[in-house]
């Protein structure tokens, strides 16, 4: 299954890059919110009153999805 799968989206030995950002929220200087927007990063930060994720990348909510309708 292993060579199988070699080269398609379910190669497990492919590597993708990815950010996770936490803002703190008692920087003097925000982060830019423009930068690390890649389909797997995701991004945390205050939002009204509590630490909430604020951004996700579309492959980050596609496979929550599919872990979804997995666990119905």
């Amino acid at each position: 299954m292993i060579e199988a799968a070699r080269g398609t989206e379910r190669d497990i030995s492919l590597r993708q890059l990815r950010v996770v950002v936490h803002e703190n929220p008692y920087a003097r200087k925000p982060f830019p919110e423009d930068i690390f927007r890649g389909v797997y990063d995701e991004r945390y930060g205050a939002h009204e009153g509590k630490i909430l994720r604020k951004y996700a990348g579309a492959e980050i909510e596609r496979l929550e999805a599919e872990e979804g309708r997995a666990r119905s």
